[in-house]
């Protein structure tokens, strides 16, 4: 999916151009939520890990729908190219992989309670059976 905006300027005046040249192919990136001004859609920001914006990717995409369905991505700078129309310019390509959520599973206590019992009415009939030979029953 291609990176937008990354000819503009943060709101603190950095260029994201100057921001983009120091990016590395494969580098994680996070992906955030909120509103930008751009045809005054909600857009999802994509920052560098210490939080400064490259730009955004539009809301109208599989992940945007994902995203509001409580799903996770990791996304990585997956292409750097000479941007069209602005000489010197970069353009992103980003990778958005799809996080699988892994059950954590209760660690167990041991034996299960059907196991238990199980265990103590074999040791209870053991039990019979050898006090009824030895006399005691």
């Amino acid at each position: 999916m291609e990176l937008r905006g990354v000819t503009d300027q943060n709101a603190d005046g950095t260029d994201r151009q100057d921001i983009l040249r120091g990016c590395t192919v494969g580098e994680e990136l996070d992906l955030i939520g909120s509103l930008n001004h751009h045809a005054n859609s909600e857009s999802l920001k994509i920052c560098k890990r210490s939080g400064v914006q490259l730009g955004f990717v539009t809301p109208h995409t599989e992940v945007a729908s994902k995203l509001g369905a409580g799903r996770r991505f990791r996304v990585k700078l997956a292409k750097l190219y000479p941007h069209r129309g602005r000489e010197g310019a970069h353009g992103a390509v980003l990778d958005f992989e799809e996080m699988d959520e892994v059950p954590v599973e209760r660690p167990s206590s041991g034996l299960g309670a059907k196991w238990i019992v199980i265990i103590v009415i074999g040791v209870l009939a053991i039990a019979a059976v050898a006090a009824k030979l030895l006399g005691f029953l």
